[in-house]
């Protein structure tokens, strides 16, 4: 059984690189160096956990990334609060 591209875990783990890259250009053309060695601490602290996490479901619970790559959020109904009816008179 072949993993296509369309995998919600392969899109997941193709756009960690990405931030990476985006937080590295962020943080080191600033600096103007990359011996800017708070900037390797911020992005291990920061990056770190989140590969590991990710590699953790990515291993027992593959459909947790799935659920979590679907960015469709419920649309409930709006309600009217006491500070909006007094404002919309």
């Amino acid at each position: 059984m072949g993993v296509s591209s369309d995998e919600p875990q392969i899109k997941a783990g193709s756009s960690f690189p990405d931030c990476l890259v985006v937080f590295g250009t962020l943080l080191f053309i600033p600096a103007g160096s990359f011996r800017f060695w708070q900037g390797w601490v911020y992005i291990t602290t920061s990056f770190v956990p989140g590969l590991l996490a990710f590699a953790y479901f990515y291993k027992h619970d593959p459909q947790i990334i799935e659920r979590r790559m679907q960015f469709k959020e419920k649309v409930r109904e709006q309600k009217r609060t006491w500070r909006s009816s007094i404002s919309s008179g």
